[in-house]
């Protein structure tokens, strides 16, 4: 064969391998005038890529395993400026359905990636997108302004990836956010979003939720943030969500690790948590409010390890409630909890608790036990101000929760106090993401203390015997210091203003 030949096949080829979808590319809107169009015309591992511009129409996957993208999906900018629009006569009280269709057949392949996904008014299920089960990916969206009279405002029935999507002021009968969404969701901002009967963020997505931000969402039932998990939820920021009951989150089955549920409210009870039967592991659970019991936690009768659970505030139970289930609380600091009855626990209904190693303001003072529960007040507790970093925040007003740092000081008792038989599983971390235990043996609550500039014997804390070993590093102004340690404000001496640090650190203010 001729090289002419040759080159004549491959431009040909190059041709029909665009035209066609052999890993080809489509463009809107030139040559294809709508999203729709190029769909409909690619084929297996096509990409559809959309400049910038709002497209008003409806668009349907159709169960191909094509990607479908903004020309740039990880820059915001052009996020906000390449728009699908499901509005289609501008008109939003005609309900003309959901703005995104997959067919339920979709994989992995198929990726929708980089688009503002708007104007979906639907009176079934699913305001901006609905799923049907497919295991496709959503990544890079922008999900607003949708609304749905039943189930997933923005999202309904998928069971594939949504990865840094975020999911904003959407509406629905049930999950104003996101519904039965049960693939992997991560690092993901889910706000402001509502719905009339509970999940003001998620409702039952039972698929990992991991790096999220779930905050500001709210509904008139119950879990303002989150209502019905069976997967891991980890690291995730909960906040400022408003529900009848379960403020945060209500009724969770799976592991909760590593995640601030704080300023939530409930109505009724469980301002932070209500109902989450999983474990519930180094989280920080602050400055949530419930009407009646459980500021921070109701009804949560998994075990509960190494949280820091501050400045919650119900009529019974601040920190903490459970009636009739059975509940342990270990390596646990409740501390500025406040209530009418048991500022820190309060038990009813034949409830009963387990309470080891925990830093609890007011000891038994603190706890509320109605006739018929049970407290054991197991060994290793203690009611000792836990000498957080700063609790009032920079604003110097602790009810403006948002900038309290609830970290332990260096002069903390909650370090290298919790259980001496604790061992972390592997790769266990704390709220930080640092090893869970540093020292030899695991603090108390949600932050495991790491190196302490001023802690010369590393034993974990800042006290006198670090002193001593301070006063004899000094060796006048302007001299080396007789330990490079010492040398706390890295001026190149040890003197006078190395000493006032270490007496910050020696009262806890650093």
């Amino acid at each position: 064969m001729t090289r002419g030949w040759v080159a004549a096949l491959v431009l040909v080829g190059a041709g029909w391998f665009a035209g066609t979808g052999w890993a080809g590319q489509l463009l809107v809107p030139d040559p294809y005038s709508t999203i729709q169009e190029a769909i409909d015309a690619a084929g297996t591992v096509d990409e559809v890529i959309v400049s910038l511009g709002r497209y008003v129409e409806r668009i349907d996957f159709k169960n191909k395993a094509i990607v479908v993208r903004s020309t740039d999906p990880t820059n915001p900018a052009v996020v906000a400026t390449t728009i699908i629009d499901g509005d289609l006569d501008g008109d939003p009280q005609t309900h003309e359905g959901m703005v995104v269709n997959f067919g339920g057949g979709e994989g992995a392949a198929t990726v929708l990636s980089g688009f503002t996904i708007t104007g979906g008014a639907n009176d079934g299920d699913g305001g901006g997108i609905i799923g049907r089960y497919a295991e496709a990916v959503i990544s890079y969206c922008d999900i607003t302004d949708n609304w749905c009279r039943d189930a997933g405002g923005g999202i309904v029935y998928f069971d594939g990836e949504i990865i840094e999507c975020r999911v904003w002021g959407n509406v629905g009968g049930f999950g104003g956010g996101l519904a039965y969404c049960d693939g992997s969701i991560v690092g993901c901002v889910i706000e402001q979003n509502e719905s009339v009967h509970g999940g003001g963020g998620l409702w039952y997505c039972s698929g990992i939720i991991e790096d999220c931000d779930i905050r500001y969402n709210w509904t008139g039932g119950h879990g303002g943030g989150i209502i019905g998990s069976w997967g891991t939820i980890e690291y995730c920021r909960i906040v400022g969500n408003t529900a009848v009951q379960g403020g945060g989150v209500r009724d969770s089955h799976g592991v909760m690790v590593r995640c601030v549920i704080a300023g939530n409210e409930a109505t009724d009870w469980g301002g932070g948590l209500g109902l989450c039967r999983g474990e519930i592991l180094d989280c920080l659970i602050s400055d949530n409010v419930a009407g009646t019991w459980g500021g921070g936690l109701s009804y949560c009768d998994g075990q509960i390890s190494g949280c820091t659970i501050v400045f919650n505030e119900a009529v019974v139970g601040g920190g903490y409630h459970l009636g009739f289930y059975e509940g342990s609380l270990d390596n646990c600091i409740l501390w500025g909890n406040s209530a009418a009855q048991g500022s820190a626990i309060g038990l009813l209904s034949g409830a009963s608790l387990t309470v080891r190693y925990g830093d609890v303001e007011g000891g038994l003072l603190g706890a509320y036990v109605e006739a018929g529960s049970t407290l054991e007040w197991g060994e290793g507790n203690m009611g000792s101000d836990p000498l957080f970093v700063d609790p009032a925040g920079g604003d110097g007003d602790p009810q403006t929760w948002a900038d309290n740092d609830y970290h332990l000081s260096g002069r903390s008792p909650c370090i290298n106090a919790g259980d001496p038989d604790f061992v972390p599983e592997v790769g266990q971390v704390d709220i930080d993401g640092q090893g869970r235990v540093l020292y030899g043996r695991v603090d108390m609550g949600a932050d495991e203390v790491a190196a302490i500039q001023a802690d010369f014997d590393e034993d974990g804390d800042v006290d006198l015997e670090d002193v001593a070993a301070f006063v004899g590093a000094m060796n006048g102004p302007g001299q080396a210091a007789g330990n490079a340690a010492a040398d706390l404000d890295g001026d190149g001496d040890c003197d006078v203003g190395d000493f006032v640090m270490l007496a910050r650190w020696f009262s806890g203010a650093l």
